[in-house]
């Protein structure tokens, strides 16, 4: 089940953030006046990566993860 949700939240194609060395989220920005999204910057195994991810998103990991 937590794969599972690991592998939802993935940034694709740039490796795995349940193998990450390093990653971290930052830069909140209100998108269209409607919601929240952060930049997600890290490296992993593969190499560096970067993505917006949604308030909503890291919740709905959380409460899995819970």
């Amino acid at each position: 089940m937590v794969e599972d949700a690991l592998n939802k939240y993935r940034i694709p194609h740039y490796g795995d953030l349940a193998h990450s060395l390093h990653f971290e989220v930052i830069r909140p920005c209100l998108i269209n006046n409607k919601f929240v999204a952060y930049q997600v910057k890290g490296e992993d195994n593969l190499e560096t990566f970067e993505g917006m991810r949604r308030y909503n998103e890291f919740h709905s990991l959380r409460t899995l993860l819970c």
